[in-house]
């Protein structure tokens, strides 16, 4: 039992009470199971006798914040427009720092975020203090780790306090995230955590914070080597540390093949940049998807807003989108705007930016996917797989036929690995299609037209002549394809090729640093700097050097096991398959006008 409160109170918490009730009956449970030795409760003893000293004079710590707080966010005049976000571990230090900022008649400048607070009070919390210092009069935010996970709070906020310094170092990371990120406008960002003279663990406290800081720098992550070596300090079992700089430099040498380097992030910006114009994922084209799908629910759609540009409001919801309601409304229910591009949201206040992965667009992107195979037997069947359009004279002469198609290539593991369109037709000459190629095709599909009623005798040419275009445009998509198909089990090939070769080479540079640091350790071991070593010092020198030689040995596995992995993923479970997706007849007016 106790065991599995020890393993409880490890895992992070999203609600606050519920941590405090856990650590509660952890205590509780542990003096149940345990008896207190004399020296434990002479150790007791000392720190409530310590604590009471303290509890009768004044905080030297909260004077500190204080006075920094009266340096950096005050003036003669009161506030100026910086703001703080202060971390504290446990919410008995939150009520804490608020009684006493209270007593400093700082009441109007503070909010609170913890965990287990209403979603509606934690999102009224949140907008005020991203809103401009300006507007809002908050500007102190004292947060438990529960409350702020996930949150921006980047906007108007670049300094940051940890009032507690958590025992697991990926946990201040987190929390530095909160304003070092993109979107940051200022250019410096300020986390600080408190220094205490004459306590041994300072030390070695600072080498943890410089640590995350490199780790950070160079985007990586803080191993849980350090987080446990951090609880050993702070329970006093850690009896010396060595050499802090070498323990340091170390730890990078160990993790230098983690690291994501800029130049792989700059890699993948452009990557998604060209996905992004390759698949027309512009603005226009998201507030498009979204409005067609309000229409297809039966819902008017958006409305543009009158006093802004591209800037649209959604009224009167339908019903079935009812989860979606929070993402457009602020913390008091009213509506906010909607935009789909990111320039138009940064800085503002009541406004909402619009992605791919918004609830609303996943909702109206469901619309269409149960559209997709429709055949008009259910009544959220509001797609025709066979349209036209009319176009004007000036745009197009001759009717058009156009069939798209879509091609799915699936791995051997049931893996969807590629996907496109296909656009296949031309004119129409009577029982013949002069095919035109993709882009033509393209550019016609995205021109605007009228859907006018058809006269009765192009309706009739057009149902006559169809079977013998069915047979081209069959025999065209399977031509595109094939063709298809080439490229992209050619493509598939060079990326497996590329991927293969970057691990091997990921994992013998591993190796490579690896052997050498095993090298040095044994070194170690014959000098006189180890026989320095105390016994605690010397047990930890050898897990570390039975650990690396454990790893070399994984990464010998891993060297041979990662390219038949890889070899999986980019290998065809069958030839790329296409299937007819729409049917669309492009007519020009003048031969509604005359008839044919």
């Amino acid at each position: 039992m106790v065991a599995s409160l020890q393993q409880r109170l490890s895992e992070d918490f999203s609600d606050d009470e519920e941590k405090d009730h856990t650590e509660d009956t952890a205590l509780a449970e542990t003096a149940f199971f345990f008896d207190a030795t004399d020296e434990e409760r002479l150790l007791v003893e000392e720190m409530v006798s310590s604590a009471s000293a303290v509890a009768e004079g004044s905080d030297s710590k909260f004077r500190i914040l204080k006075d920094w707080i009266e340096k950096n966010m005050r003036n003669e005049k009161g506030w100026n427009q910086e703001r703080l976000i202060l971390f504290t571990e446990y919410r008995h230090t939150m009520q804490y720092l608020l009684r006493e900022m209270e007593k400093q008649g700082w009441s109007d400048a503070i909010k609170t975020l913890y965990g287990g607070m209403e979603s509606k009070n934690r999102e009224a919390v949140k907008e005020a203090f991203q809103t401009d210092p300006a507007e809002e009069a908050v500007r102190i935010l004292v947060a438990t780790d529960a409350a702020a996970e996930g949150l921006n709070l980047q906007r108007h906020c670049r300094h940051l306090i940890h009032w507690e310094i958590p025992w697991n170092p990926n946990r201040m990371e987190q929390r530095n995230g909160r304003i070092d990120r993109h979107g940051q406008k200022a250019d410096e960002v300020f986390c600080r955590h408190f220094v205490f003279a004459n306590w041994e663990d300072q030390r070695f406290l600072n080498v943890v914070v410089d640590k995350v800081r490199t780790q950070r720098a160079d985007l990586g992550s803080v191993g849980d080597v350090i987080a446990a070596q951090v609880e050993e300090a702070l329970r006093g079992e850690r009896k010396t540390i060595t050499t802090p700089e070498d323990r340091s430099l170390r730890m990078k040498q160990e993790l230098t093949s983690d690291k994501i380097t800029r130049e792989r992030i700059r890699e993948l910006r452009e990557q998604v940049s060209r996905a992004r114009d390759e698949w027309h994922l512009d603005p226009d084209t998201l507030r498009m998807v979204l409005h067609e799908a309000l229409r297809l629910v039966g819902h008017p759609g958006l409305s543009a807003d009158e006093a802004e540009d591209h800037h649209w409001i959604l009224r009167h919801l339908p019903a079935a989108w009812n989860e979606c309601r929070q993402s457009i409304q602020d913390a008091q229910g009213r509506l906010v705007k909607l935009v789909f591009d990111q320039e138009l949201v940064m800085g503002r206040k009541g406004v909402r930016l619009l992605h791919l992965d918004h609830p609303l667009l996943k909702r109206a992107l469901a619309v269409f996917r149960a559209n997709l195979w429709s055949v008009g037997l259910h009544e959220s069947h509001k797609l025709h797989r066979c349209s036209y359009r009319v176009l004007p004279r000036k745009v197009l002469d001759q009717p058009v036929i156009l069939l798209v198609a879509r091609l799915v290539a699936v791995n051997s593991l049931g893996q969807k690995l590629h996907e496109d369109f296909l656009y296949c037709g031309g004119e129409i000459q009577k029982q013949d299609i002069l095919h035109k190629d993709r882009e033509t095709l393209q550019n016609l599909l995205n021109r605007s037209g009228e859907h006018p009623p058809l006269p009765s005798d192009v309706a009739q040419a057009l149902r006559r002549y169809f079977p013998g275009h069915e047979q081209q445009l069959r025999q065209s998509m399977r031509q595109q394809a094939d063709d298809q198909a080439k490229w992209v089990e050619e493509e598939l090939a060079r990326i497996k090729k590329e991927e293969t070769a970057g691990v091997r080479k990921l994992i013998n540079q591993r190796q490579r640093e690896i052997a050498k640091r095993i090298k040095e350790m044994e070194k170690e071991q014959l000098s006189k700097q180890v026989q320095m070593f105390d016994l605690l010092e010397k047990e930890q020198h050898q897990r570390d050097l039975v650990w690396l030689r454990a790893r070399q040995e994984e990464l010998k596995a891993e060297r041979d096991r990662e390219p038949e992995a890889i070899a999986k993923r980019y290998t065809l479970r069958d030839k790329p398959q296409a299937f007819p997706l729409a049917l669309l007849y492009l007519i020009p007016d003048h031969l509604l006008k005359g008839g044919k």
